[in-house]
């Protein structure tokens, strides 16, 4: 399988004044960083304004540059939608495909759009148009072709991405020294080195985000004895702003540089190696009393343990049903009156199964209360974390913006917002997930 997804950048449409960028043809920086390698690619003779670069050109994931004959199937595409654009007559994604599925159907087929999106300035344009080239196809190779015109689409929509990893120590195989020599070579790199190997590892490739991630390791001879290990991770597209995905990335990058098995891995590092999370589902699907034109509705206080138990197993088919059935709890939360049904995944550490092992002494009233304070310091900081999780994720979208220092993750279907606390993730559903028909909006 060929894919093949780009930006088609227009000299004619980028917008030089500060701060601005054009709805249409033209890329940012931010968008510049997502991907290490990218082509660049025009034909004068079909376009000198028009330039496609490619982000993503690979067959079963082995990256390739862009043929010059695709190059310039590719290129006369993005030249007959700007002709489009460029006619000042209103576009609409119907009309646009019959026409292009019209003009190229000797060489292109399957094809699909985005939105329409204007400039204010009487031009229309696709977010993205994406076929199947049938040169390719012919020839026996089956393809996919995406390319996007408009900057903010890409940013929000491109779901490839990679990693760079910059480890503790070097050769990681020294993590199976003794645990003082452990101890001693991951405490001898200073900040301004970690900093400088970070300047490295980017070379001349800015990365879309910087991450440290921090893992105990533990002395196989001596439990107690424990040291936290900084893992730089510079991503290349927002898509990999990921909990599991960047857990895997670091799993596949000390495999693939360890003479080591994951076992032995797993006993060192086993916040890394095995996942200690929670899931948190927010039983939003039932209200007390509904939003109304005056008043913000308030969720059930009362619920029937037998659907929460069937809806939590059908929001998270990978956990066993019977772990969640011996594990399945149900907290209060002051926001809106809120129930959240939580169980921890079966490879947590501890045997922390269910939260209230972690935070025994969690309660469920505000922060401005003066019970608040009776609460430990960890279990009122995840408190108000978890403030901040419910907020966001009751309307929170593939797509939409979420707080720094939070992740999304996708699971079996389903959307989640992810915060790290203690090297323990903790999962929040968003709403959109839930599979129960949520009561309208009260009439009075």
């Amino acid at each position: 399988m060929y894919v093949l997804k780009g930006f088609i950048i227009n000299s004619l449409f980028v917008n030089n004044a500060v701060g601005q960028t054009s709805v249409m043809g033209e890329m940012t920086t931010q968008s510049a960083t997502y991907a290490i390698e990218k082509g660049s690619y025009k034909n004068d003779t079909i376009s000198p304004d028009i330039t496609m670069i490619s982000f993503t050109s690979a067959t079963d994931g082995v990256l390739q540059p862009v043929a010059n004959d695709l190059r310039d199937r590719v290129l006369a595409i993005a030249k007959w939608v700007y002709d489009q654009v460029n006619t000042g007559v209103q576009l609409y994604a119907d009309q646009l495909l019959q026409a292009i599925l019209l003009q190229f159907q000797s060489t292109a087929g399957s094809f699909q759009c985005g939105n329409i999106v204007t400039d204010g300035n009487s031009h229309w344009c696709p977010e993205w148009v994406s076929w199947v080239d049938n040169t390719l196809t012919q020839a026996g190779t089956q393809n996919q072709i995406k390319l996007w015109f408009s900057d903010a689409s890409f940013q929000s929509e491109f779901d490839d991405y990679s990693f760079v990893i910059v480890p503790p120590i070097t050769p990681l195989d020294n993590f199976f020294l003794a645990g003082t020599q452990v101890d001693q070579q991951v405490n001898a790199r200073t900040v301004s080195q970690f900093f400088d190997q970070m300047q490295a590892a980017r070379g001349s490739n800015p990365e879309t985000i910087m991450l440290v991630m921090t893992y105990n390791y533990i002395d196989p001879n001596n439990a107690t004895h424990i040291v936290p290990t900084n893992w730089g991770v510079l991503i290349y597209g927002a898509a990999g702003d990921n909990v599991d995905a960047i857990q895997q990335a670091l799993i596949n990058y000390i495999l693939a540089n360890s003479a080591h098995l994951q076992p032995d891995w797993e006993a060192i590092l086993p916040d890394l190696f095995r996942r200690t999370e929670f899931i948190l589902l927010p039983l939003e699907d039932q209200y007390a009393i509904p939003d109304n034109a005056l008043n913000t509705g308030l969720y059930a206080t009362i619920t029937n343990l037998t659907r929460v138990n069937a809806l939590f197993k059908a929001q998270v088919p990978s956990y066993p049903a019977a772990h969640i059935d011996a594990h399945l709890s149900v907290m209060a939360n002051p926001y809106k009156n809120l129930q959240i049904a939580v169980v921890g995944s079966t490879d947590n550490r501890n045997n922390w199964y269910e939260l209230g092992q972690v935070f025994p002494d969690l309660l469920s009233v505000l922060t401005t209360s003066t019970d608040f304070g009776r609460m430990s310091t960890d279990t009122r900081n995840f408190l108000i974390a978890l403030s901040q999780m419910l907020i966001t994720a009751e309307t929170m979208g593939p797509y939409t913006d979420i707080p720094r220092g939070y992740t999304r993750v996708t699971r079996d279907g389903a959307l989640y917002l992810v915060f790290n606390y203690e090297n323990i993730n903790y999962l929040v559903a968003a709403k959109q997930n839930l599979t129960q028909v949520i009561p309208p909006p009260s009439s009075s």
